[in-house]
């Protein structure tokens, strides 16, 4: 079992969470347009990575848009994401390459008993 390293341990993560938060605890449609959110708390409600949220700050034409405090903080409000997720945007997905190959090619069957490729009819 391992031992609990103490908070002012130099050999702690300094790196903070990084993963998928738990979903939101309060109600996006309730806060003010101003209100500011953390990421982990937008990752909450987007219910996705506080990496992807990292990512997406270093495109300058992303269309969340997030506020970047003196102390060096980033914020985001709650006006922000709530015009995001009206754009309603779906992920675009890249054909595969691989069913590209297959429609080039008629398919084969496999005989159980010999192993042997057999043409289908047409």
């Amino acid at each position: 079992m391992r031992k609990k390293r103490p908070p002012d341990d130099p050999n702690r993560e300094r790196h903070g969470f990084r993963g998928v938060p738990p979903p939101a605890t309060f109600s996006l449609a309730t806060l003010p347009d101003d209100a500011l959110l953390t990421t982990i708390e937008v990752a909450a409600v987007l219910r996705g990575s506080t990496n992807t949220l990292d990512v997406w700050r270093t495109d300058p034409d992303h269309p969340l848009q997030w506020i970047s405090l003196p102390s060096g903080f980033v914020r985001y409000t709650a006006g922000a994401l709530r015009a995001y997720l009206a754009l309603g945007r779906r992920r675009v997905k890249k054909p595969a390459l691989v069913t590209a190959k297959l429609a080039a090619h008629p398919k084969k069957r496999r005989t159980a008993a010999r192993g042997e490729h057999v043409e289908p009819a047409e």
